[in-house]
């Protein structure tokens, strides 16, 4: 079962904002990753995690910027997350051109760099480092340098989405 919750931060530089709406799609592997759940009496779109979180510093061409995202668990028992992705999902770049362009192909996510075997405690939101997870291993968002005018990326927001995996333990 997939279950989605979003919210929106947007972090400005100068001419650069990034927009991430959080959506937070919970799959199921050995056990349900929903609260919905008949054993625990809870109905069947409650959404077992939150996740929220963008840069915390300007973007520009050819940086990398760590999302050390937060996780909200709303609930009176803990959850297992067993990994976690970024995806790009759109950019809007009102000052792109037909010569100077502005594309998802201007920006990467860089992954969790090891597995995770998180546990959000109950009623708790917490960073992925003050769960653990070190700084250099954070997931990224990077703009890239291609040797090209970019200058049509000023001012884009960009739409990131968040999944994570894992279960009630």
């Amino acid at each position: 079962m997939i279950i989605a919750a979003q919210s929106s931060h947007v972090a400005t530089y100068g001419a650069l904002a990034l927009l991430a709406v959080s959506t937070v799609l919970l799959l199921s592997a050995d056990m349900p990753l929903y609260a919905g759940d008949p054993l625990h009496g809870r109905p069947a779109d409650e959404v077992l995690l939150g996740i929220a979180g963008t840069t915390s510093e300007p973007l520009f061409p050819g940086d990398v910027q760590a999302l050390n995202l937060e996780l909200s668990n709303p609930h009176d028992f803990a959850v297992d997350v067993d990994s976690l992705a970024v995806t790009l999902i759109e950019v809007d770049a009102p000052r792109a051109t037909a010569q100077l362009g502005c594309s998802l192909a201007d920006f990467a996510a860089v992954q969790v760099r090891q597995s995770l075997a998180l546990t959000v405690p109950p009623a708790t939101t917490a960073t992925l480092t003050a769960l653990g997870v070190p700084r250099a291993f954070l997931p990224q968002l990077a703009m890239l340098n291609p040797n090209l005018n970019q200058d049509g990326c000023k001012g884009a927001t960009i739409t990131l989405r968040y999944e994570a995996t894992g279960g009630q333990p």
